[in-house]
């Protein structure tokens, strides 16, 4: 069986490009063939892997609308597929694309990869009501399966009125070898952040609740790891500075491969503070480190509370503060306890394999159903 993908993995694009080529790895791991069609990636970004089949588009038209001119030739370069993966939303090639599958009897599954939910509609607002109504209509009313990464995604989607069939499967992430799992919980000093730095994310609200968290506990690190929006870098500092937490904070900037696994499994806490995630990729980064997370309840982190993994908490500073505080009054036991259940689920539910074997028997079901 064969599964061409219409999507990116272009290391600038960020979480979505990882996911595709995570999703790409694990079903070859279960004896799929696969191939990407994607254009080459930008003057800042490669690829996040050079052993899955790459064809890259012609030159788009129309900027942002990525309209590829010969649709039909570009797709068969892929030779005969089983089903086709389109990944994300509003371009026109996923039009494109889409028209071509059921023209030649292929079914294709869809990934929004958040992009329905309300708080990413309400961006460019008016063209996106536009491509509901329209073109992106069409994608998604006939596609065979729409895939979600989290009920909460799904249900956003059957608000909009969508009734096609429905597939939940989480995002995956490669776990790492035992030697960046963490082994000390001792202390609990270094509380982190990691990932892109942007107002949606709240970074401020993590910072405010640290500093009530390190003023009624004592001294301890914040780690905020990652690059941005440089605006919004500049404020976060500026934050810290007013806060006069500056000698307890450290902003590290981008890190990747093992100097940020090492990172994350050095901290003692990471904290996701956004009003708004569809996955958030980190999560499950460091529960495979064994880290306990604080999410908020903009993310669909519940089962953190439901495994004890972690902490699923309000997103305002008092209740960051709180939470940080319930996982330092725990023992070192109880802490290495959480951490270990962490690993566990992560290689239960999000490991590459896992969600390898849940994409080839979605696109098996599919494919027999031509």
């Amino acid at each position: 069986m064969k599964i061409l993908h219409i999507g990116t993995i272009d290391a600038a694009e960020g979480g979505t490009a990882a996911a595709v080529y995570l999703f790409m790895k694990g079903i070859q791991r279960q004896g799929c063939e696969t191939a990407i069609l994607m254009p080459p990636p930008g003057e800042n970004g490669h690829l996040l892997g050079s052993d899955v089949e790459t064809i890259y588009s012609q030159s788009p038209r129309y900027g942002k609308f990525y309209w590829i001119p010969d649709i039909t030739s570009t797709i068969e370069k892929a030779g005969a597929v089983d089903a086709i993966h389109i990944h994300g939303l509003w371009r026109m090639i996923g039009y494109q694309t889409a028209r071509y599958a059921v023209t030649h009897g292929i079914p294709y599954v869809v990934s929004p990869h958040g992009m329905l939910y309300p708080e990413a509609l309400a961006r460019t607002k008016a063209f996106k009501r536009f491509a509901l109504s329209t073109y992106e209509k069409y994608v998604i009313e006939h596609a065979a399966v729409i895939h979600v990464t989290c009920a909460e995604e799904a249900e956003h989607i059957r608000n909009l009125g969508f009734k096609n069939r429905m597939e939940i499967i989480p995002n995956a992430v490669e776990i790492r070898a035992d030697s960046f799992q963490k082994q000390d919980y001792s202390n609990f000093n270094r509380i982190g952040y990691l990932g892109r730095f942007h107002p949606r994310k709240h970074i401020e609200l993590l910072i405010r609740g640290f500093a009530r968290f390190a003023e009624n506990v004592g001294h301890k690190r914040l780690i905020l790891i990652g690059d941005g929006d440089s605006e919004y870098l500049s404020s976060l500092k500026e934050e810290v500075r007013k806060l006069q937490i500056e000698s307890q904070v450290e902003f590290t900037g981008f890190l990747t491969g093992a100097e940020k696994y090492n990172a994350i499994k050095s901290l003692d806490a990471l904290v996701v503070p956004s009003d708004f995630e569809n996955f958030g990729i980190i999560v499950v980064e460091a529960m495979a480190c064994g880290v306990p997370v604080v999410a908020s309840k903009g993310t669909p982190w519940r089962i953190l509370e439901e495994e004890r993994c972690g902490v699923w908490t309000d997103n305002a500073p008092e209740a960051i503060a709180d939470a940080l505080v319930q996982l330092a009054t725990l023992s070192a036991d109880d802490r290495r306890a959480m951490g270990q259940r962490a690993v566990a689920l992560a290689d239960r539910l999000y490991s590459v394999d896992a969600v390898g074997r849940h994409l080839a028997e979605l696109y098996r079901s599919v494919a027999n159903r031509k």
